[in-house]
């Protein structure tokens, strides 16, 4: 039984014992992130980016050293276990833009960050992005002045 059967209405359970039928329902935090590229990285921040596509898919580039798979695969996880959901990243020139989607994304950040993966994957990405003390510089939009779903 459904709380929205029609075919039932004395089996209907209103808006309340909903909430409890599916449990907490919770809002996702909407963050944009600026960063930049260096000059002459945009090729292999793409190849990169592509293992680790291929790597959360299942899938794996053999030209990528059992290294580099192994720190997709474990990057592509501790994004997913720091709740990180509907993830893109967008290239326009050097300047990128990654869009996600999370329930608290400071402690998401903070999770990805302090994780020995998130670590390996900044020490990975080292050269590549703009940085200030060994730390990609970004900006971070946290606020939409407009959502349509």
């Amino acid at each position: 039984m459904y709380p929205w059967d029609r075919q039932n209405p004395e089996k209907r359970i209103d808006s309340d014992r909903m909430l409890t039928f599916f449990g907490e329902v919770k809002t996702m935090q909407r963050v944009l992130m600026k960063m930049r590229i260096l000059p002459g990285g945009v090729a292999e921040y793409l190849r990169r980016h592509a293992l680790l596509m291929a790597c959360g898919a299942g899938g794996a580039d053999e030209a990528a050293s059992e290294e580099e798979r192994a720190l997709c695969r474990e990057t592509w996880q501790v994004h997913r276990d720091a709740g990180i959901r509907n993830y893109s990243i967008f290239l326009d020139g050097t300047a990128l833009y990654a869009y996600f989607e999370a329930e608290d994304y400071q402690k998401t950040l903070a999770h990805i960050t302090k994780s020995e993966a998130g670590q390996k994957w900044q020490a990975y990405m080292n050269g590549l992005l703009e940085q200030r003390e060994g730390i990609p510089v970004m900006e971070i939009f946290d606020s939409p002045i407009f959502v349509m779903e």
